[in-house]
């Protein structure tokens, strides 16, 4: 027969007294922590469910909007046309400049510049507000164009013809030739603005 050695006895002792204080704990613990594990999910679901409600409202006045706006076409029919007459106008002006330029003056007149800001500032006084300011912009960059002419002499000539051109007059109408590119491919985004936002009024 075996005796347990006393150390052993107490021990056990010891052992059995900690298993009866930390059963409880690790029990209370365990509720703490299923209980945080439910607040947790729970606000998940509900941040979720909030982002789903705010996702809905947004595609519904989405399509309310987009309704809105294919219901008044007719109204405005006319004038979204020619708007969007003038914006292909404005894009074959700029690449007109960038292909073919520098222009001089009269240059700019047979492609019909002039013309294109004054109808760009019509245009922008119909009354669709969301395209009078993209408009007026244009209207502002074909001024702006405008002023890049360069001497009528020295702009498109024919090859034949021969010229008596100063090194600070070559150099005066190359800075005119680089700022009128710079203004025609400005202006060339800048349709596309405008192209985007009637887009975006006609509800397509």
């Amino acid at each position: 027969m075996h005796l347990l050695h006393p150390t052993a006895l107490a021990t056990s002792s010891e052992w059995d007294a900690f298993v009866d204080v930390s059963g409880p704990v690790i029990g209370i613990v365990g509720v703490i922590i299923a209980a945080v594990g439910i607040i947790v999910a729970r606000r998940q679901a509900s941040r979720h469910e909030a982002t789903t409600r705010e996702q809905r409202e947004q595609d519904r006045r989405a399509a309310e909007e987009r309704d809105r706006k294919i219901a008044n076409r007719e109204g405005w029919r006319t004038d979204h046309e020619q708007i969007r007459e003038l914006l292909d106008r404005g894009s074959t002006l700029g690449h007109q400049v960038r292909h073919d330029g520098p222009f001089s003056g009269d240059g700019f007149d047979a492609i019909g510049l002039a013309a294109f800001r004054i109808r760009a500032e019509q245009l922008s006084s119909l009354g669709v507000e969301p395209l009078r300011e993209p408009l007026l912009r244009l209207a502002d960059l074909a001024e702006r164009l405008g002023r890049t002419a360069v001497p009528a002499d020295h702009g498109r000539i024919p090859s034949s013809t021969t010229l008596t051109i100063t090194r600070r007059e070559l150099l005066a109408t190359h800075r005119l030739a680089v700022a009128q590119d710079r203004a025609a491919q400005e202006l060339i985004e800048e349709v596309g603005r405008a192209r985007q936002a009637l887009r975006d009024e006609w509800g397509a």
